[in-house]
């Protein structure tokens, strides 16, 4: 007699909550490496967001075939979660308990930004089993040492892509790594308007100081361009009418245009503000660099921080180099050797997100996954389950 064995694996409910106004790029990346799962995953944003379709949300999530619950009220949510990740954990931690309370979920993964959180005993007591994350390698070193065990550390990443090469150099051709090429020009500074997270006082004054060289021929003036893409007090700028033909200032775009815009310049330039980012802080230029494809400028203290990133995926600023340095540097780089750095980066990307998901799997696996096995003897057709 013979026995022909099956097995059937089933998940249980998995929870994604980000009910504060920012972060959702990190929603994106977890919503990307899930996509297997996505399913059995319920993402609980503010009601006002999604109610307004907030910095034009909807496009860079709602692709995903996860559920968007209304409400975390009890009678709508009937399945026992297995794993619940709260991605802005450092800045809603009361609302999380409260949530978490409705949820009951057997394991919780907490992201943590900034592992100089003030109140690390609440955080600590959020689940009985609680797992901490961050999203780089030096914010995961500082946060071990906090609570004293190690911490992971995974950066997952949406790939987003431009629908076209919408640029007035590219003819209207077709996406393509030649149409990339003819759309590049300038850099871009991302983030919160404000002197506390980025110097944008120091770059205007490397700016004017090299005002000649930068209009003085007919390729550098080409492509010499700064786009300050953000939100918030223009006045924080503090910039001078003097180069103010040589930036544009782009506030609260949608996610599209916010990603398009930044994908045709040649760099990011990180500019940080506070020695935080390389300690204790994670940083969005980053995952907004790999998100677009468009490399960073970064100094040997920044690839230390963060250690993911290598020279062929980033433009090295050298130590006794200011960032205009780096800039007119890179203008003068041929079309091969620019694309090369952005391929570099694309599979740096895919390389964090298979990182991202045997992290996620690994937690899915143990607690939201149950297997029925059936077992048919062949000698009379018949079978059992357990």
């Amino acid at each position: 007699m013979k026995i022909k064995i099956g097995i059937k694996i089933t998940y249980r409910q998995g929870g994604i909550i980000n009910c504060v106004e920012f972060h959702f790029e990190v929603v994106a990346g977890v919503l990307y490496v899930l996509k297997p799962y996505e399913s059995k995953v319920h993402v609980f944003l503010s009601p006002s967001v999604k109610r307004k379709n907030y910095d034009g949300v909807k496009s860079l999530l709602t692709w995903s075939k996860a559920r968007f619950p209304t409400s975390f009220a009890p009678h709508r949510l009937k399945e026992q979660y297995g794993l619940v990740i709260l991605i802005s954990t450092d800045y809603e931690l009361q609302r999380n308990k409260a949530q978490l309370a409705r949820l009951n979920p057997e394991r919780v993964l907490a992201v943590v930004h900034n592992a100089a959180y003030n109140d690390v005993p609440s955080l600590l007591s959020l689940s009985a089993d609680l797992h901490l994350l961050t999203l780089s390698p030096h914010v995961a070193n500082s946060l071990s040492h906090v609570i004293n065990k190690p911490v992971q550390w995974f950066l997952p990443v949406f790939p987003w892509k431009p629908k076209s090469a919408d640029c007035p150099h590219s003819g209207g051709k077709t996406y393509s790594l030649t149409a990339e090429f003819s759309c590049l020009r300038g850099f871009s500074m991302q983030g919160k308007f404000g002197g506390s997270r980025r110097n944008y006082t120091g770059i205007w004054d490397q700016v004017v100081k090299y005002m000649s060289v930068l209009e003085g021929g007919a390729s550098a003036q080409q492509l010499f361009h700064l786009n300050v893409l953000g939100k918030g007090n223009h006045d924080l700028l503090e910039l001078p009418s003097t180069i103010s033909h040589l930036v544009t200032v782009y506030d609260r775009l949608p996610y599209d245009s916010y990603y398009s815009n930044i994908s045709k310049t040649l760099a990011l330039i990180p500019a940080f503000a506070s020695p935080s980012y390389y300690s204790t802080r994670f940083s969005s230029t980053i995952i907004t660099s790999l998100s677009t494809g468009t490399p960073v400028i970064a100094s040997k203290r920044l690839l230390s921080a963060y250690s993911f990133l290598n020279t062929n995926s980033t433009f090295i600023q050298g130590d006794e180099e200011e960032e205009i340095h780096a800039m007119i540097r890179i203008m003068r780089i041929g079309k091969n050797q620019l694309l090369e750095f952005r391929h570099s980066l694309k599979q740096l990307r895919d390389d964090l997100n298979v990182r991202s998901y045997d992290i996620l799997r690994e937690h899915i696996e143990q607690v939201c996954s149950s297997f029925r096995f059936s077992f048919r003897f062949l000698s009379n057709s018949t079978s059992t389950s357990v």
